[in-house]
């Protein structure tokens, strides 16, 4: 196995530039998504209000995640995170793994994600056609993290100030709504809500907490952002900590405040419960500032993600395992790593628009078996670091162990149900390339 501190070494040269908000909003980027910003998050749909419960129970898997990765980031922030810890405490192979899945499963939520962005760009932008508009989006995204991570940082702040700021406003107003609703009668309208809530099973709350905890997805990145900051070690324990809670609180209160909202109100299957409540306030023009609100949100999730991607794929560079990208310092290097993450995630996009149940399938179920798996390897490698300081780490074994339950009550989820059988053999061929590259191709160059 690999010494942590060679490849603390290795993957130096990124100047230390982001501040404790900045590298927070990197993880904000990410988990505040459409679903949450629509009110109209997949779990709600399967149970109604009690999806709050499925909530909580996600947030306690993802507090025990956080620990993990904050202890094993606070002692060595490195930009390739958890694909650097896997290297280190897991092997070579392994870290290697880590960073090519996390990567693959970037470009995949990237270059199918945008695709809600199509339809608003097909409108908005009529004589221009709306794939040609993703692209540039895209593009444009890469630059932008082509030009560091201060400057990446920046941009997702302001993008996350916003979008947080609107989830805030609804929050209020969704309760506020509820509130004088009181008793009043259900308003007028076709809905099967009321019979969904009446007869949800409690044994569909394990299901629920499955769903909910993919939604938490993405809180990993603030692990990569960490790499670039500029912060002493108990500093970074703290701060990622405080995020990791404000991040919690922030989406249980949205998740609640839908619930109880449409308790009182009839929302239509068809119109997201938030547009239906920003209907309710007779605000003019509401399609129109909802579409601006997904815009934003949207573009947020990407530039997070691209972000983070563009760090494993550093971190692959350094290790050698990139040949075909030269090995630049550290600002270059960036450079090319954004550019090569951009340019797959337009490729999954492009492919999309010709097939696109076919891609749409096999880049969800890549994207979720290999974060699930990343999930796991974060868990397996704190039990590494511990053992390597004197010491146990329960929540290593607890959490991988929910991560595999996780991973397995997948397949009863409709939803889901496909996600393993491709992504297994995904991970399968990826250890295999890298067993093949390290028994060949490095041996080649060696003689």
């Amino acid at each position: 196995m690999a010494d942590i501190l060679h490849i603390t070494r290795r993957e130096a040269g990124l100047p230390a530039v982001l501040g404790p908000t900045q590298m927070a909003g990197v993880a904000f980027g990410t988990v505040i998504s459409y679903g949450l910003i629509s009110g109209g998050v997949l779990p709600l749909a399967l149970a109604g209000p009690a999806a709050v419960l499925g909530y909580v129970a996600a947030a306690c898997m993802v507090l025990l995640l956080m620990h993990c990765l904050v202890d094993m980031t606070a002692a060595h922030p490195v930009p390739s995170a958890f694909g650097a810890y896997a290297e280190a405490y897991l092997g070579q192979r392994t870290g290697v793994a880590v960073r090519v899945a996390y990567l693959m499963a970037v470009v995949c939520i990237v270059g199918t994600e945008v695709t809600l962005l199509e339809p608003l760009f097909g409108f908005w932008l009529a004589p221009l056609p709306g794939w040609g508009v993703v692209v540039l989006l895209l593009t444009g995204l890469g630059a932008i993290n082509g030009l560091g991570g201060r400057t990446s940082a920046r941009f997702g702040l302001v993008l996350v100030v916003l979008k947080v700021g609107a989830l805030v406003a609804l929050v209020v107003l969704a309760c506020y709504q509820a509130l004088i609703a009181g008793d009043m009668a259900v308003l007028a309208g076709e809905s099967a809500w009321g019979e969904i809530w009446a007869n949800t099973p409690l044994s569909s709350l394990w299901q629920v907490s499955v769903v909910a905890t993919l939604g938490f997805i993405g809180i990993e990145t603030m692990s990569v952002a960490a790499g670039e900051a500029s912060l002493s070690a108990s500093a970074l324990r703290r701060h990622m900590r405080w995020a990791t809670g404000g991040l919690l609180v922030l989406t249980l209160c949205a998740v609640a405040a839908s619930a109880w909202f449409q308790m009182h109100y009839s929302v239509p299957f068809n119109v997201p419960p938030f547009v239906y409540l920003m209907g309710l306030t007779g605000w003019p023009a509401v399609g129109t500032v909802f579409n601006v609100l997904m815009l934003l949100t949207v573009v947020s999730v990407l530039n997070s993600q691209i972000y983070a991607g563009s760090r494993q794929l550093f971190g692959l560079i350094r290790a050698g395992r990139a040949s075909a990208a030269p090995v630049l310092p550290g600002q270059q290097g960036i450079r090319g790593s954004a550019a090569c993450t951009t340019l797959l995630s337009i490729l999954i996009y492009l492919a999309y628009g010709f097939f696109p149940t076919q891609v749409y399938v096999l880049a969800t179920s890549i994207a979720l078996t290999a974060l699930l798996a990343v999930w796991g390897a974060i868990f397996i490698a704190h039990i590494g670091f511990r053992r390597q300081a004197g010491g146990r780490s329960w929540q290593g074994v607890a959490g991988g162990l929910l991560v595999l339950a996780i991973a397995v009550s997948t397949l009863e989820i409709d939803v889901f149900d496909m996600a393993l059988l491709i992504g297994i053999p995904f991970i399968l061929l990826v250890f295999l390339a890298e067993w093949l590259y390290g028994r060949f191709f490095v041996k080649l160059k060696c003689k």
